[in-house]
């Protein structure tokens, strides 16, 4: 069974968490934040970002969030921005829908902006190499 692995995500090749449970604790943790910013999408929207990009402010939070779930997607193949659709415990114990059609739609809407697109030859992604190393931080389920 793979389990989501903190200390691999920050680089320090210290190999898949020997705790499962506490492996699952921080992805609970994690996914708490995820409904925070689920909430607020809710309440304020993404209307600075616009269709195909077009939008010309963003917020520093914006950028930073996208960051981060682009970062797990490209370089972990881990998307975070998709849930399972599962009913879940949060970290108080509540019964959760780990869905964020929110979080989704900004992540797509955001990756449309021109300024985010990357140039592959400019080495604005890591190399084969580190992307093979950052991407087998789970064992596959047999």
């Amino acid at each position: 069974m793979s389990h989501f692995n903190g200390v691999r995500v920050f680089g320090t090749g210290a190999g898949n968490m020997k705790d499962p449970p506490a492996a699952a604790e921080l992805l609970r943790w994690i996914r708490r934040a995820q409904h925070t910013i689920e909430g607020w999408l809710a309440r304020y929207g993404t209307q600075s970002l616009h269709e195909k990009g077009s939008g010309d402010v963003v917020s520093v939070a914006e950028i930073v969030l996208f960051n981060f779930f682009e970062f797990l997607d490209e370089c972990y193949l881990v998307d975070m921005a998709k849930g399972s659709g599962k009913t879940v415990s949060d970290p108080y114990g509540n019964s959760v829908v780990e869905a964020w059609p929110r979080i989704e739609a900004f992540v797509e809407k955001f990756k449309s902006r021109e300024c985010v697109k990357k140039d592959l030859s400019n080495g604005e992604m890591p190399s084969d190499g580190n992307l093979a190393v950052m991407r087998t931080w789970w064992e596959k389920p047999e």
